[in-house]
C-alpha cells in the first residue's frame, strides 16, 4: 500500500493462493490486496498470517483439498483468531473474515467475539 492510498475503512481477512498478507481493502474499497506492515500491524501478527495463509498455498499439490474436516476446521478457526488479533491492532479499521460460503462471512469480528 503506497503512502497516498488512504487507509481503509473495512478489511476481510481472507486466504487466497499466491499473495502475501491475506487481507484485502473489502467490501467497501478497491478490492485490493493490502500491505498489512504498511498498515502499521505488528511484524508478529503479519508473519502469523502469512503462515496462515500459506497452510492454503500448501494444498495447491492436491486440488487444495484438506486431508479432514477437522483440520479443515482448525484453520478456519485458526483465521478467525488471526482476524480477531488484527482488529485488536487496527482499531479504527472493521476488520471481517470470509469463510467462503458461511452465512457468518461477512460480519464484523467485532460482533462475534465471545
Amino acid at each position: 500500500m503506497d503512502s497516498e492510498q488512504p487507509r481503509p475503512t473495512v478489511v476481510t481477512v481472507m486466504a487466497e493462493h499466491g499473495v502475501m498478507d491475506p487481507a484485502w481493502d473489502r467490501p467497501f474499497g478497491t478490492g485490493d490486496p493490502l500491505d498489512l506492515s504498511a498498515l502499521g500491524v505488528s511484524a508478529a501478527l503479519v508473519r502469523r498470517l502469512q503462515d496462515w495463509n500459506g497452510m492454503l498455498d500448501g494444498l495447491s499439490s492436491n486440488d487444495f483439498e484438506w486431508p479432514t474436516p477437522d483440520v479443515q476446521a482448525e484453520w478456519e478457526r485458526g483465521g478467525l483468531d488471526l482476524a480477531f488479533a488484527l482488529q485488536d491492532e487496527l482499531g479504527d479499521v472493521e476488520v471481517r473474515y470470509w469463510e467462503g460460503d458461511r452465512a457468518q462471512r461477512s460480519t464484523p469480528v467485532r460482533r462475534r467475539r465471545r
